[in-house]
């Protein structure tokens, strides 16, 4: 993988909340209130719920709702960190957040669409980079 210097790659934090055991019956119903409409018709969850996402989180999380099974300690939101670039081979991606365990990361490799890619995860804590080669 080439070198690169992300203290030069603009970044977008962006809030992930706990998505609980929710179907996607459950998002096209009238029990998720005021959203099921939108999402019937291919709107994105953030057209109603931006700005909610620590709510929504916290709630399921916390079991009383979407969650019949909550794990003890589990945070309900989480800001995620996304850093893009391209070169002439390669689109790189990065995320990074704050993990709730005290431990390094791994070096994975899979295959994504007939094309190889490879996630390094840093020492940092939680920090991913995704390079893939175009086609």
């Amino acid at each position: 993988m080439a070198h690169i210097d992300w203290s030069t790659v603009p970044s977008k934090t962006i809030t992930l909340f706990y998505p609980g055991q929710s179907s996607y019956q459950w998002l096209r119903s009238s029990k998720h209130k005021r959203a099921y409409k939108k999402t019937a018709q291919g709107e994105a969850c953030l057209s109603c719920h931006e700005g909610e996402e620590i709510d929504i989180g916290n709630l399921i999380v916390s079991g009383d709702r979407l969650e019949p099974n909550p794990i003890p300690g589990k945070e309900g939101v989480k800001d995620l960190n996304v850093q893009a670039l391209h070169d002439s081979e390669y689109l790189y991606f990065r995320f990074q957040y704050k993990s709730q365990l005290n431990r390094e990361g791994r070096m994975l490799s899979w295959q994504v669409s007939q094309h190889p890619c490879s996630a390094n995860i840093g020492t940092e804590p939680s920090s991913i980079m995704i390079a893939n080669r175009s086609s």
